[in-house]
């Protein structure tokens, strides 16, 4: 019996994962979807061939059925300060689908720009509530001089 054809591209599994700029101890969450094209399930894993505790991959084995979809989840919760990278292989339990490598990066950093953002819209909120005022006081005196 023939093995069914599986279409060699019917996964769209990035060569580069980049989380950017994530918050120290903030967990950010990115989604790695599998397609399956062909008539067929089938089974998959995600093989972490450099890894990185601040790193996590779930599921890492699976089956995608046949026409549908399967969502891989890449979470990073750093702990440090620094750049991070893990390489991750997608390899494909059907013959004639060659494995896929991915280099997953991201870079933890300082909660201060989320802070200095805040203070920078607390001013702004502050001047406009502060130019009402102002406002407003300076129609009460115009009112109560005529």
């Amino acid at each position: 019996m023939k093995k069914p054809k599986v279409n060699p591209c019917f996964v769209d599994f990035p060569k580069n994962l980049a989380f950017g700029k994530v918050v120290l101890a903030k967990p950010a969450v990115r989604k790695v979807i599998l397609s399956n094209n062909s008539t067929i399930a089938l089974p998959y894993e995600v093989e972490i061939l450099e890894p990185h505790p601040y790193f996590n991959v779930d599921p890492c084995v699976g089956t995608i059925p046949a026409g549908q979809r399967v969502t891989v989840r890449v979470t990073y919760k750093p702990i440090t300060f620094g750049s991070s990278a893990m390489a991750l292989r997608l390899s494909i339990k059907h013959e004639g689908v060659a494995p896929r490598d991915c280099v997953v990066s991201a870079r933890a950093v300082s909660g201060l720009l989320e802070r200095e953002e805040l203070e920078h819209a607390q001013a702004r909120v502050q001047r406009c509530l502060s130019e009402t005022t102002l406002r407003t006081n300076s129609r009460l005196s115009g009112s109560g001089s005529t």
